[in-house]
């Protein structure tokens, strides 16, 4: 499912919602060495990190090092950071022991098997986070339901999250976007809060996406006058009005942004922002801004992601991971891929339906066990009962509600989901039973916050090792 459009005012580019997608795209076969920037080096890493399984070996740390290092508690990610050193391709894990008055943090040194190589002071760079902080539950688009994919926690809860587990040594800024913001007007914000605080790099998630085929027509114009541009692009593609008026909205908004991005950048501050999740027709527009950071997504195989926008390599250099399939622990939810618990909640609470029989809280338990036998045989029948029961008002009453899945392997309607009460998902096992799921996250949007951070980490790094 997608949530932003090519031509749609305002649309923040949010994450997809449901069963990742795992086509092969080509990728690079290049070695560290062989690569010659930070970036073209930290996507092979990021590449091979996407296809690896969280299984490190810390042989040569020491007891109290590797109880910090394998603790997967929710503070745990205060304590910590994986670091990968471009200079000389090593990974090393760096560990806060204090802070000083003067904001220094004292930090240990260690080697991928956690060895201790040294101590060190760094001083924390200043990240703005510019987000969605307001928490959504259900959202009806064109027929088709999206569903938050972990309760009670907003986009950009977890956009932050995946920056911190990243570089939890830096200060971060939270700049929100909600309801009484206008998206465009969010950089003029940031600027004026650059003027009171040492701003060194900012993360947005803001895709105004348009149809890749329009690329042209901006690429080498000189002219910052995206206005005079889009009334060209209107006159010479557009009968319709309506469609016409949504293009020109939203470059005339987005023009607006790269104006307050070309004033940050001009201070010397990196901006990151996500390169869309429209796919390979569309571009994001706002990465036309100077010297911006366009960050895409990789796959759990570490390939590029099929969803990704702005597949063009002046707009998008920067790739990290940006599909993730959250899991409980004993404390909450990790969504992260750490192991660790990135949310802290009560799952047992949450799910409090886990393990009773969905016949006892649907719409007809005749209908359900007729339903339940034409799913073992893969019946379209299946289909054709549960599909009545989608009721939108309930849907947004937060009542009960059902809704199914094409499975994109067998081309059937075989896999139920039962959405209860505000948000919570459910599966419905063999035995009729429900069962937590957590739909997957994935987006661009996630992949941006990591490399942001991964990029200030790294400066704050410089001339230590």
């Amino acid at each position: 499912m997608i949530i932003n459009t090519f031509i749609h005012k305002n649309n923040l580019n949010y994450v997809y919602f449901g069963k990742n997608n795992t086509h092969k795209s080509s990728s690079t076969k290049t070695s560290y060495k062989n690569s010659s920037s930070w970036a073209l080096k930290t996507n092979v890493f990021a590449m091979h990190e996407a296809k690896k399984d969280i299984k490190e070996n810390f042989r040569h740390a020491s007891k109290e090092d590797y109880k910090i290092l394998t603790d997967k508690s929710y503070d745990a990610a205060s304590k910590r950071a994986k670091w990968f050193n471009p200079r000389d391709c090593k990974v090393y894990y760096i560990i806060k022991e204090s802070q000083d008055a003067n904001g220094q943090i004292n930090v240990r040194i260690l080697t991928q098997s956690g060895k201790f190589v040294k101590n060190a002071k760094i001083k924390p760079k200043t990240i703005v986070i510019a987000d969605k902080f307001e928490t959504e539950g259900y959202a009806i688009k064109d027929g088709s339901f999206e569903i938050q994919p972990i309760p009670r926690i907003s986009h950009g809860e977890m956009v932050s999250r995946f920056a911190f587990v990243t570089n939890p040594f830096a200060n971060y800024i939270h700049v929100k976007i909600d309801k009484e913001t206008d998206p465009f007007k969010i950089m003029e914000k940031v600027e004026k809060l650059s003027q009171d605080e040492n701003i060194d790099v900012i993360n947005f998630s803001w895709a105004d996406l348009l149809p890749l085929e329009f690329y042209e027509d901006f690429k080498f114009k000189k002219t910052n006058n995206y206005v005079k541009i889009a009334q060209k692009i209107i006159s010479k593609e557009f009968e319709n009005d309506k469609e016409a008026a949504e293009l020109f909205c939203t470059i005339n908004e987005s023009a607006k942004l790269i104006e307050d991005i070309n004033k940050l950048t001009k201070k010397g501050i990196k901006i990151f922002i996500s390169g869309g999740n429209g796919g390979k027709d569309s571009f994001n527009m706002n990465l036309l801004g100077k010297k911006v950071q366009g960050v895409g997504s990789l796959d759990k195989n570490g390939h590029l992601s099929t969803f990704n926008s702005s597949k063009i390599n002046s707009l998008v250099k920067h790739f990290e991971l940006g599909e993730y399939k959250p899991i409980e622990t004993k404390d909450g939810i990790s969504y992260t891929k750490t192991g660790q618990t990135d949310y802290v909640c009560d799952t047992k609470k949450i799910f409090s339906l886990r393990g009773k029989k969905a016949s006892d809280f649907l719409i007809d338990k005749n209908e359900f066990k007729r339903a339940l036998k034409a799913k073992k045989q893969s019946s379209m029948e299946f289909y054709e009962i549960f599909a009545t029961w989608i009721d939108e008002k309930k849907l947004l009453s937060g009542r009960q509600a059902c809704q199914l899945f094409l499975d994109k392997n067998t081309h059937q309607y075989d896999n139920l989901y039962v959405t209860v009460g505000d948000w919570i998902t459910y599966k419905i096992n063999t035995e009729g039973e429900l069962v937590p799921y957590y739909l997957s996250i994935y987006g661009t949007s996630f992949a941006s916050p990591i490399r942001a951070a991964k990029y200030t980490l790294n400066e704050m790094m410089k001339g230590i090792i």
